[in-house]
């Protein structure tokens, strides 16, 4: 058997001119071909290719060995370097190439989740996604999972970690009209700052804090005019007409000021403090009215009282500038601002003596205090001056009726004069002036023209 392996291999190896070869010992052997046995190993060499066999191994230095339908059993085959490419069995119907098995043609390839179906080795075959079966599938090992998607010059990435989604390179994310998206928050351009939420049905909020929407109307209170919802820009104006009985402040500030920025050089200000208001940046005081020209400043009395009032008004027209200067003393408005225009100083003010009454005319009873009495009066309504029964009035001329053509004068002791003409009496009789016709009894005619000095 050994012999008819060796003539194969040599019918295989040696050249066709070799072709009558046969082996030591044998009736034919060509002169120009040899074989050498030593020491248990047979070289056969012919036309510069020789074969080696030795316990355990056959060589060849032939490019290539061809043994035709012969079968060949060897344990493994050294391909091109005795160590490195070492070709065996590694089971039935399998070969390995230094121990790693290799695949054979019939070798099936079947597309799991998500790949499509792809077939044997018995041609190149196209592996590709079938995304219609990643219904429910697990990406990831526990670590961050990025996708990336070449997609041009900036590719959009995909980073998935726990219980995170993170979208980079990617200014524009859209998911169609129709498109429900489901989430717990959105971070917005950062990961922690600006966290969109939902805090209550139809609500979001910003790092928990509610948004408004634009149907959020806005109503104006006292003092505020209409303003509406957010649908659009919307002005806040004061509505002055509203502000009739309210508190301004707080009571957390002792002193409150408002300042009037006017055109002017100085702006007034009104500074609210406890039973306090002060104008500051202001020297004239004045009623903004056309019917009632002259400036007012009214003192009145408690609201719940009742509405009369005090009033100090200037004239409608004032030719000349008059300062009044109040003194530092009891009585601070000197008499040249209200009297006569002759300061009398501290002591220039005056009392009530007793208890006055409406209609009472007043008489000085000291420097300094005036009193009342019910026996001297004056009505204001009827223009009537009244003396007591028992008073007496001392007069100079008594005007009746006007003030020039019906004077009634005292001429002298016991007599009375109208117009300077001397008028007479008769007890019990009339009264008749002294030039004109006296109507009495005759025998009283007589003695009073007499008297008269004729008629």
């Amino acid at each position: 058997m050994r012999r008819l392996i060796l003539a194969a291999l040599l019918i295989a190896v040696l050249p066709a001119s070799a072709a009558d070869y046969t082996m030591p010992g044998s009736r034919a052997q060509s002169r120009a071909d040899s074989c050498d046995k030593r020491l248990g190993t047979i070289t056969c060499s012919t036309g510069g290719t020789s074969l080696t066999v030795s316990p355990g191994s056959i060589t060849a230095n032939a490019a290539t060995v061809n043994l035709g339908s012969t079968a060949l059993t060897v344990n493994t085959l050294e391909l091109g370097n005795t160590t490195d490419t070492t070709l065996s069995r590694s089971g039935a119907g399998a070969l390995a190439v230094e121990g790693v098995n290799v695949v054979l043609t019939s070798r099936t390839l079947t597309g799991g989740t998500g790949i499509a179906a792809i077939g044997d080795l018995s041609t190149d075959r196209t592996i590709t996604l079938d995304l219609t079966e990643l219904s429910t599938a697990t990406f990831g090992a526990g670590a961050f999972t990025a996708l990336t998607f070449d997609a041009g010059a900036t590719d959009p990435t995909f980073t998935f970690g726990s219980n995170s989604t993170t979208v980079t390179n990617s200014a524009t994310f859209s998911l169609g009209t129709a498109t429900t998206f489901t989430t717990g928050t959105i971070e917005l351009g950062n990961a922690s700052d600006t966290t969109l939420s939902r805090s209550a049905g139809g609500t979001l909020a910003v790092e928990g804090v509610d948004l408004v929407k634009v149907t959020r109307t806005l109503t104006g209170g006292t003092g505020i005019a209409a303003i509406g919802d957010l649908s659009t820009d919307r002005t806040i104006s004061t509505a002055n007409t509203e502000i009739n009985d309210t508190t301004w402040g707080d009571n957390s500030d002792a002193t409150m000021v408002w300042t009037f920025d006017h055109s002017g050089a100085t702006n007034t200000l009104l500074e609210f403090s406890n039973g306090a208001l002060a104008v500051e940046g202001i020297t004239t005081l004045r009623q903004a009215d056309a019917a009632n020209a002259g400036g007012m400043l009214r003192l009145a009395e408690d609201p719940g009282t009742g509405t009369d009032y005090i009033a100090f008004q200037a004239p409608a027209s004032i030719t000349t500038t008059f300062t009044c200067t109040l003194e530092n003393d009891s009585n601070p408005i000197p008499d040249s601002c209200v009297g006569d225009g002759t300061d009398a100083g501290a002591g220039g003010g005056v009392t009530a003596s007793g208890t006055p009454v409406d209609n009472q005319v007043a008489v000085w009873t000291s420097a300094s205090a005036i009193e009342g009495d019910t026996a001297f009066t004056f009505d204001t309504t009827t223009d009537a001056l009244s003396v007591g029964t028992g008073g007496i009035f001392t007069v100079g001329t008594i005007e009746l009726g006007a003030a020039s053509d019906t004077t009634l004068s005292r001429p002298g002791a016991g007599r009375l004069a109208v117009e300077g003409v001397d008028v007479v009496t008769t007890a019990g009789h009339g009264i008749t002036k002294s030039n004109q016709t006296v109507n009495a009894a005759p025998w009283v005619v007589y003695p009073v023209y007499a008297a008269l000095g004729g008629l």
